[in-house]
């Protein structure tokens, strides 16, 4: 059997509760003894959760306003990712060494898929309990919403006597990680808005358990930890987030050892996650992979799996369609290496672009803060220039020699207008960088060629 720990609805009803004393000391905040993991060994990794949405109220799902934070997630599945979410080292009030990985929607309740259910109706919910999650989880968790409350999904307070989905969340949330209900006095004597996350009892109507409080950290620190010098931080993604497009990670301690890059997939981790893929950064602040066919659209993560293994913050990640090839590009051509090995081209798919429609064109590999300049043809021809820099694309140009630079790292973007015009479509253009670079072939680093094929379903 597993334990059992019970949120109750207290109203503003006065209660008792009980502090253990030491000499001189009062404990605040209580750790059950759980730590939820991310090896690949022993216990596996833990920090993932699935949503299985059987809550029967209307107002538990009647939010339909997607949050840029929480992609794809709305009503009773976005509340609960919100609660998770307060616990995570990106969130201000948290700022600690943990984070959770949301896994999507589920359509089982098995406790050792880290489940967090809706609706529940059977043995442990009665009385004045809201819910409770199974313990232990560090081999695998459960939490249960009892169905006899009338559930809110928010954003706003719950109306009458509905409960917030989110506040208990965040409560439960914190149990499963390790923490018991806290004994600090501010629990029976406290308002609301002060009380910690992890008292035994909620207030009524309330939405300030939806934020943890000081408390509450400092027991999140004293079972992870702070955050450490080498945890990887995502600060932002590039490049494609359709599945097979060439995706940029962008942030800092990625370190130079190979990780893993973990996708929400909607699916069961069994603890053998899937949905990850193993990368090789090309800087400690730089990392590129191609989007695998399993990644939904949700959130993705750094997973350090290696000693020491560290598990990234989150960033949402919107996942669109396969890419097409005919429409993608092609590469031909040899690049003039420099001083930072052979450059090279990619398209650019922006957040807000469906389908196949790219927004840019990357180069990587230069020298930094380098002037050269940009070549476009209609056709592809490799011809050697000076003593021995190749050219990649035919002549003439189809427009004039554009003057263009490297920045800070190396990179160049290129913005790429496509034409609205049918009599484009199937029309390849050649592009082609020359940076000027100190260790170059006859003082210059040149990509291979890029032919990008306008198709008719790249039009907005």
């Amino acid at each position: 059997m597993k334990d059992k720990t019970k949120l109750i609805l207290a109203g503003m009803i006065p209660f008792i509760a009980m502090f253990l004393v030491l000499p001189g000391v009062v404990l605040a905040f209580v750790i059950n003894g759980e730590s939820l993991g991310i090896s690949t060994s022993g216990f596996g990794y833990q920090r993932d959760f699935r949503i299985r949405n059987d809550f029967e109220d209307a107002s538990a799902n009647n939010n339909t306003v997607e949050e840029a934070m929480f992609p794809g997630a709305v009503g009773a599945p976005l509340a609960i990712w919100r609660g998770a979410n307060a616990w995570n080292s990106q969130n201000p009030r948290a700022a600690q060494n943990f984070d959770f990985d949301y896994q999507g929607l589920s359509t089982t309740s098995s406790g050792n898929e880290n489940v967090v259910e809706g609706g529940y109706d059977s043995s442990g919910c009665g009385g004045s309990t809201l819910a409770f999650a199974e313990l232990p989880s560090r081999n695998g968790w459960r939490i249960r919403f009892c169905e006899a409350w009338q559930w809110s999904d928010g954003p706003g307070s719950p109306a009458g006597s509905q409960v917030d989905i989110r506040g208990v969340a965040v409560h439960e949330f914190g149990h499963v990680l390790g923490l018991g209900h806290t004994t600090v006095g501010g629990c029976n004597s406290g308002t609301c808005d002060t009380r910690p996350t992890m008292c035994a009892m909620a207030c009524s109507n309330e939405t300030a358990a939806r934020t943890i409080e000081t408390d509450d950290q400092n027991g999140l620190n004293a079972i992870y930890g702070s955050i450490p010098s080498d945890k990887p931080v995502l600060t932002s993604l590039g490049g494609s987030t359709n599945i097979g497009g060439t995706l940029f990670l962008e942030g800092s301690a990625f370190g130079t050892q190979s990780f893993r890059v973990k996708f929400t997939t909607g699916t069961s981790s069994d603890f053998n996650p899937s949905g990850t893929v193993t990368v090789t950064p090309e800087t400690t602040e730089l990392a590129r992979l191609t989007v695998p066919s399993s990644a939904e659209t949700g959130n993705v993560l750094i997973w350090k799996h290696n000693t020491p293994r560290r598990l990234s913050n989150y960033l949402p990640i919107t996942i669109g369609p396969t890419l097409s090839s005919d429409c993608y590009g092609q590469k031909a051509g040899t690049p003039t290496p420099g001083t930072n090995g052979s450059p090279t081209f990619d398209l650019l798919f922006g957040p807000s672009v469906t389908g196949n429609q790219f927004t840019e064109v990357q180069a990587t590999g230069f020298q930094p803060n380098k002037t050269g300049f940009l070549l476009v043809s209609l056709t592809q021809s490799t011809v050697t220039w000076k003593s021995n820099t190749n050219l990649n694309v035919g002549f003439p140009l189809v427009i004039p020699l554009t003057v263009i630079s490297s920045d800070s790292n190396g990179e160049v973007n290129l913005p790429f207008a496509i034409l609205d015009a049918p009599d484009f479509f199937g029309t390849i253009f050649w592009l082609q960088l020359l940076i000027r670079d100190d260790a170059g072939v006859d003082g210059f680093a040149t990509t291979e060629a890029l032919g990008v094929e306008l198709c008719d379903d790249m039009i907005p």
